[in-house]
């Protein structure tokens, strides 16, 4: 089964509510929970709650922050510390992917070098988490590749493949004219 998931954020959305959500689609707890071990930050703890509010029934992710600490970094310093991580390779190179993007667009926003970025909110440690929770949700699953375009007479014998699927993938495209239908 395949799907499409789409966010309309029309007015943004939130670490803790993107991972709430995705959470919820996933199951995923569990490994997520063993991934973030292998982050080298102290201080915090995630926290998956069920519940509702206003009626409605849903997910909570929470990353309480203990203590006082460091309210932002720059792109090198967190793309450091996820190199010094014990995550999963594949966790590992999609979170320092979506920090790299991230920081591409920051840099262009304020007219500075990448490597001179300070992520303000985005380098504290919640945020970190969140990206991390967001890109160690991937697995691996079993397809059947479409059939080629064949001519009359000929044969073809699908056989399955193994693909990876999951983790965060961020799209950035330009967009001149956006219309709702």
């Amino acid at each position: 089964m395949s799907g499409l998931l789409y966010f309309d954020c029309f007015s943004g959305i939130a670490g803790d509510m993107t991972s709430a959500a995705l959470l919820a689609l996933s199951g995923a707890e569990k490994e997520v929970r063993r991934a973030l071990k292998g982050l080298p930050l102290a201080g915090y703890r995630f926290k998956v709650a069920r519940g509702s509010s206003g009626g409605v029934a849903g997910t909570r992710v929470d990353v309480n922050v203990s203590g006082r600490q460091a309210h932002g970094r720059h792109l090198p310093d967190i793309v450091a510390l996820l190199r010094a991580s014990s995550l999963p390779a594949g966790t590992r190179a999609r979170a320092i992917s979506c920090f790299e993007r991230l920081g591409e667009a920051e840099a262009k926003v304020h007219g500075v070098p990448v490597d001179k970025v300070h992520f303000h909110e985005v380098g504290a440690v919640d945020a970190i988490v969140d990206i991390v929770r967001a890109t160690c949700t991937s697995r691996t699953q079993i397809v059947n590749p479409m059939p080629p375009i064949m001519e009359p007479g000929e044969f073809f014998m699908p056989y399955p493949l193994e693909v990876e699927v999951g983790g965060a993938t961020v799209f950035v495209l330009p967009v001149e004219r956006f219309e709702r239908l």
